[in-house]
Order: C-alpha cells, then structure tokens, then sequence
C-alpha cells in the first residue's frame, strides 16, 4: 500500500479547510462590522426619533395656546363689533317725544353676529 495518494489528498484537504476557516473568519468579521454599524444607525435613529417626538409635543402645545389666544381675540372682534353695529338715531327734524321713543328702544335692539 502507498501512502502517497493519501499524503496528496491530505494537503489538498487541509489548505481547503484553511481556505474555508479564513473565509469563515472573514464573514464572521463583516457580519459583526455590520451588526456594529446597525446598532450605530439604531442609536441615531432613535435619538432622531425622540427629537421628533420633543418637537411635535411642543408643537401641539403652541398650537393649543395659539388656538386659545385666536379665540380669545375673536371674541374680543365680536364684542367689538356689537358695539360698534349699535343703532343710532339722529334727530333731524323730529320731533323731541319721537326722539325719546327712539333713544328708549335702543338699548333693546340686539344684533346677533355670527361667523
């Protein structure tokens, strides 16, 4: 029996397995690099995230109080204009018990505005 077939395969089966370990080695480095650089874009991702969500509450609390404050002024534009929109008569040739009759109905007209 010859050991020389044997000792020819041996060498070709272990520079594969070599060959084989360091592609192992390899992926396995590329794989970690890319699970580092996952977590590295998770990290930022989420502190954007957390930004985002710092921004829009105190956007929703701006709004809130801006709301609050238009409201607050439409209803001063309302009152406003109510004593504004007030009749008024002017007495041009009328008569002074007329004048009365008017300047005592007055303060019953109401208007009603609405938007």
């Amino acid at each position: 029996m010859s050991v020389d077939p044997y000792k020819c395969d041996n060498v070709r089966l272990v520079q594969e397995c070599n060959q084989l370990y360091s592609d192992v080695i390899e992926i396995k480095e590329a794989h970690q690099k890319q699970v580092k650089d996952f977590k590295r874009q998770i990290y930022k991702l989420e502190c954007e995230c957390n930004d985002l969500q710092l921004t829009s509450s105190r956007n929703i609390h701006k709004i809130k109080e801006l709301e609050a404050e238009s409201a607050a002024k439409s209803k001063k534009i309302l009152e406003l204009q109510g004593k504004c929109l007030k009749p008024t008569i002017i007495n041009v040739g009328l008569s002074k018990s007329l004048f009365y009759y008017f300047a005592a109905n007055v303060n019953k007209v109401s208007l009603d505005i609405s938007f």
